[in-house]
């Protein structure tokens, strides 16, 4: 059953309510005993599940991480060579 929110307009109080899409909106604030009640438009909440999506990589092309830039080896100097004496 879908989850309905209504505001009280007497107390601004929100309140959830479980029910069906054919059940009359409730009339009476729980928390004051007033009203009008209005109904509230709100964002669904949904949680993908299962595998192929996130936790997969499914879009591989936008998900991989970009690699850490390879560290170059460094060169030691070599000592100057000593001088022949002629």
């Amino acid at each position: 059953m879908p989850l309905y929110e209504f505001q009280c307009q007497k107390c601004n109080e929100i309140m959830e309510k479980t029910m069906k899409m054919s059940d009359p909106a409730p009339e009476v604030c729980e928390q004051c005993g007033g009203g009008p009640l209005t109904k509230l438009i709100s964002p669904a909440a949904f949680h993908l599940k299962g595998g192929g999506w996130y936790k997969d990589s499914y879009d591989s092309k936008s998900n991989k991480k970009p690699e850490a830039p390879k560290a170059k080896p460094e060169k030691k100097e070599a000592p100057p060579a000593p001088k022949a004496d002629s």
